[in-house]
């Protein structure tokens, strides 16, 4: 009886123990904990999901609850993609995580460009899930498989004009101070300067400098000396 008892502890610990450990004994990729999806949208979703893993080798997780904090660790199985979509007093909010090479591959900047994405966008915050996670799909294969950025062309095309219109600030702003000091008023100079010249020969003004020699007194020192004057020069 003892034996017995040991043995089904054992088996009920190791059975709690690989459920705990891997949630997906049933390879399941949508956990919809909060019934959000019907039955049409589960089987759009389904089907998007298996075209997707089949294309990049890569697991995709969707989970969908209400009002709470998911472990993304307990969905982890490898290289694979997990969009959450959490609704909360009655507004949707979803979150990407990566995993594994999905994690080496996906840029910071394409992984905002896909969760920024319009359709995506508006279609998760709108309650159209199939449309949203569909168009999340195959941005996520662009990233994954390519480059999922703006074309070159695209952000030489936005540089340019930025450029150009920088440049047109620029002049327009030399040109309009050009303007203004031509149109401003001139210095003027007869309202402060009353000149009356009738000699065009130029008169110079100088100055003299007397020389007096000053007797030193019989202080015990040596001779005394002169003070010099000098020019000041003409004004």
């Amino acid at each position: 009886m003892r034996s017995r008892l040991i043995a089904f502890l054992i088996f009920l610990a190791v059975l709690i123990s690989l459920t705990s450990v891997n949630v997906f004994a049933s390879n399941e990729s949508i956990f919809d904990e909060a019934n959000m999806l019907d039955s049409k949208e589960r089987t759009e979703i389904s089907k998007a999901i298996s075209s997707f893993e089949d294309k990049t080798g890569l697991d995709f997780v969707l989970v969908m609850h209400r009002d709470g904090i998911i472990n993304p660790y307990k969905y982890a199985r490898g290289d694979f993609i997990l969009l959450e979509i959490e609704q909360e007093l009655g507004i949707y909010y979803y979150e990407l995580y990566v995993y594994g090479s999905a994690d080496d591959r996906i840029m910071y900047s394409e992984s905002d460009r896909m969760l920024d994405n319009k359709l995506v966008y508006e279609s998760i915050k709108s309650g159209n899930f199939e449309d949203g996670v569909v168009e999340f799909l195959r941005v996520a294969e662009i990233a994954y498989m390519g480059n999922y950025q703006e074309p070159f062309w695209q952000t030489l095309l936005i540089a340019f004009a930025i450029a150009l219109l920088v440049s047109g600030a620029i002049c327009g702003a030399v040109i309009y101070s050009y303007k203004r000091k031509l149109k401003s008023a001139s210095y003027p100079l007869e309202r402060y300067a009353r000149l009356e010249l009738r000699s065009k020969n130029d008169i110079f003004l100088g100055s003299t400098v007397s020389k007096v020699r000053i007797n030193t007194s019989s202080s015990g020192r040596g001779g005394g000396g002169g003070s010099r004057g000098g020019s000041r020069g003409r004004r």
